[in-house]
C-alpha cells in the first residue's frame, strides 16, 4: 500500500482479520499448538498469540522489511534488531507482523477512526529496514564516500507486493510488463541541468551534473574502485564508469533535452554473494524517472530508450501481461528458474 498524498510506501496500517486458524502439527512437547494461531490479512498469513484476534477484528499490520522503533511494545523484536521479515514459526511461514491496535497506537488515538486507508508509518515511528552502507544511520553524519543524501527530486525505488493488492488485482484492466527481479543492490544514475543567472554579467548559465547513488546516498565519483568501502559502494561508481554510463546518460539526456534518472540493479562478484556467478559487476536498468515531470517513463518508452542507447535492461518475461489472475496464481507464476547470469539452476528472486 502507498500513501495517496506522499506516494511513499506504507509500512504500518490497519487491516481486517480475514481468517483465524489453528496451526497444524505438534509443538516440541508433542502437543497441539495452543499458545499461537495463524491469521490471514490481505493475502498474508501471520503467526499471532492465541485468542488475540477474531475474524473481522482490526489489526495493525507491519510490512516485511519494516523496522519498528526501540520501544517496550516491540521489545520481543530486539534479537531481530526490530526488523520485520519473513520467517518460519511453528512449521509455517509468518509474513509480516500483526498486533492489536490498543497495544501499539498512542493512548489518545481514536480507535473508531481506523480504516484501511490510514497510513500509520509516521505515527508509529516505523522505517524501512536498510542494510548499513556506513555510519549514515547515525543522525547528522555521512560516511566519507558520500556527496550527500539521496536526491530529493528522485523517487526512491519501491514496489508494492502483490499480496497487498488482494482481490483488486482481478479487476485491473491495464496491460502490465513482467520483469525478473534481480537480487542485487539498488543504484541510481542521474543527469540534471540547472539554469541560473550569472550575477556579474546577467547571462544565463547552464550547469550540467551527473550523479551516482546507492539506495540512501549520493556517492562521490572519486570513490570508484575503492574496495575498502562497505557493501561495495565503491563498485557502484566504478561499474558505471566501466560501462561508460557516465558518458551515455549525459549524452542521451542532452540529445533528448530531458533530465532523467536511471535506476539499476547492480549484480556481480561483491554483490549479494554473486548469486548469478558473474565475472564482473553489471548494471541492469529497471526504471527511468523523469526529474522534471516527476513521473516514471512507461515500460515501452523505457525499453526502447535502453535499446537505442545500448543500456542493459533487466530480463523481460512478458511485455503485455493482461492480469485477470488471482493473487495465488500470480504467486505461483513467480516461481521458476532465473534467465539471467551463469547459474541456470538458480531459482529466480521473483517477478516485478
Amino acid at each position: 500500500m502507498f500513501n495517496k498524498e506522499t506516494g511513499e510506501r506504507c509500512l504500518a496500517y490497519p487491516v481486517r482479520i480475514l481468517e483465524v486458524n489453528t496451526i497444524p502439527g505438534l509443538d516440541r512437547e508433542g502437543k497441539p499448538y495452543s499458545k499461537v494461531e495463524y491469521v490471514k490479512v490481505l493475502d498474508w498469513w501471520c503467526v499471532v498469540k492465541a485468542g488475540e484476534f477474531g475474524v473481522g477484528d482490526w489489526a495493525i499490520y507491519f510490512e516485511i522489511d519494516s523496522q519498528t522503533p526501540q520501544k517496550p511494545e516491540y521489545e520481543f523484536l530486539r534479537q531481530r534488531k526490530f526488523r520485520i521479515k519473513t520467517q518460519k514459526l511453528c512449521g509455517v511461514l509468518s509474513q509480516g507482523l500483526c498486533l492489536r491496535p490498543k497495544d501499539v497506537l498512542p493512548s489518545d488515538f481514536d480507535l473508531s477512526s481506523l480504516c484501511e486507508d490510514v497510513d500509520l508509518t509516521t505515527i508509529l515511528g516505523v522505517v524501512k529496514y536498510e542494510p548499513q552502507e556506513g555510519p549514515q544511520n547515525r543522525p547528522g553524519i555521512l560516511p566519507g564516500h558520500a556527496r550527500g543524501p539521496f536526491p530529493s527530486f528522485i523517487k526512491k525505488t519501491d514496489q508494492d507486493r502483490v499480496q497487498n493488492l488482494g482481490r483488486a488485482i482481478e479487476s485491473l484492466s491495464f496491460d502490465y510488463e513482467i520483469t525478473e527481479k534481480l537480487d542485487g543492490s539498488s543504484t541510481t544514475l542521474f543527469y540534471r541541468e540547472t539554469v541560473s543567472t550569472d550575477t556579474d554579467s546577467g547571462n544565463t548559465v547552464i550547469e550540467p551534473y551527473f550523479g551516482v547513488c546507492s539506495r540512501n546516498l549520493e556517492l562521490k565519483l572519486e570513490s570508484s574502485g575503492d574496495k575498502s568501502l562497505q557493501f561495495a559502494v565503491g563498485d557502484f561508481v566504478e561499474t558505471s564508469f566501466k560501462m561508460k554510463l557516465n558518458e551515455k546518460i549525459p549524452s542521451l539526456c542532452k540529445e533528448l533535452k530531458r533530465n532523467l534518472a536511471f535506476q539499476f540493479e547492480i549484480v556481480g562478484p561483491r554483490i549479494q554473494k554473486n548469486k548469478y556467478l558473474l565475472s564482473s559487476n553489471e548494471l541492469c536498468c529497471f526504471d527511468i524517472w523523469d526529474n522534471d515531470q516527476h513521473r516514471y517513463l512507461r515500460p515501452l518508452e523505457r525499453r526502447e530508450l535502453c535499446a537505442k542507447y545500448s543500456i542493459p535492461h533487466v530480463p523481460v518475461i512478458c511485455a503485455n501481461f493482461q492480469t485477470k489472475s488471482s493473487v495465488k496464481e500470480i504467486l505461483e507464476m513467480a516461481d521458476g528458474k532465473t534467465i539471467f547470469g551463469n547459474d541456470p539452476n538458480r531459482n529466480r528472486e521473483g517477478l516485478v
